[in-house]
C-alpha cells in the first residue's frame, strides 16, 4: 500500500517518521514523502499521482504514538466494509485527551460509521478514486473538508469510518491554517458549496 506523506518538511526532518510508519505498519508499503514548499493540497496531489493504488494512506507530519499493526488493522476494516471511501483512526491529542476532528465522532471504542460522512486528512485510508483536493486552498485548511464533499458526490452510498481501537497522536501544528488564511479558506469553502443539497 502506498502511504503519502504530504509535507514541506525536508527528507531529513520527516526521517523519524518515515521510520516509525515503517516500523509499526504491520505490512508491506510503499512511502511517498512529497517535501515540496507548496500548500496542503498540492501536496496531497502530488501524492495522489504518485500513487498507483486503489486505496491510498496519507498521514501527516505531525502525527506520532503509531501503535504497533495500526495499518494493518485499519486495511483490516476497510475490507470489512465494501462501501468504505474513507477511514481514520482516533485522533489523539499529545496530553492523552480525544483530538478535534471533523464528522465529530461520539463514541470512544469499536468502529464508528460517521454520519456527516466527514473525517480529517491527518491519518486516513482514502479510496484513490480520480479525484483531487482544490489548490485554491491557501496554506492548509478546508482542503480536506473538500474532499469529503467531493467524495459524497461521487459516491451517495459510500461510508466513512472511525476506528477507535486504533489511536494515533495528532499535535495539528495547522501550519498556514490561522489568521488570515483561515478567513480566506473558509469563505472559499462556504461559496463552494453553499447550493449543496
Amino acid at each position: 500500500m502506498d502511504v503519502i506523506i504530504p509535507t514541506i518538511k525536508n527528507q531529513t526532518d520527516i526521517m523519524p517518521l518515515v521510520d516509525a510508519i515503517i516500523r509499526t505498519a504491520g505490512m508491506d508499503i510503499n512511502i511517498i514523502a512529497t517535501c515540496r514548499e507548496v500548500c496542503a493540497a498540492k501536496n496531497r496531489n502530488i501524492g495522489l499521482e504518485k500513487s498507483t493504488g486503489d486505496i491510498v494512506c496519507m498521514i501527516d507530519d505531525d502525527i506520532c504514538g503509531l501503535p504497533q499493526n495500526w495499518l494493518a488493522d485499519m486495511l483490516a476494516v476497510w475490507n470489512a466494509y465494501p462501501n468504505c471511501v474513507m477511514a481514520s483512526p482516533r485522533l489523539m491529542r499529545t496530553d492523552g485527551l480525544f483530538g478535534s476532528m471533523i464528522g465529530y465522532p461520539v463514541s470512544s471504542v469499536g468502529l464508528e460509521v460517521i454520519e456527516s460522512r466527514e473525517l480529517p486528512s491527518a491519518c486516513i485510508l482514502m479510496i484513490n478514486a480520480g479525484l483531487r483536493f482544490d489548490e485554491e486552498y491557501i496554506g492548509s485548511g478546508f482542503e480536506d473538508s473538500d474532499m469529503c464533499r467531493q467524495l459524497k458526490w461521487k459516491f451517495p452510498s459510500g461510508i466513512w469510518i472511525c476506528n477507535h481501537a486504533v489511536k494515533v497522536v495528532h499535535k495539528n501544528e495547522m501550519k498556514n491554517q490561522t489568521g488570515e488564511n483561515y478567513k480566506i479558506n473558509l469563505a472559499r469553502f462556504t461559496r463552494k458549496w453553499q447550493t449543496e443539497s
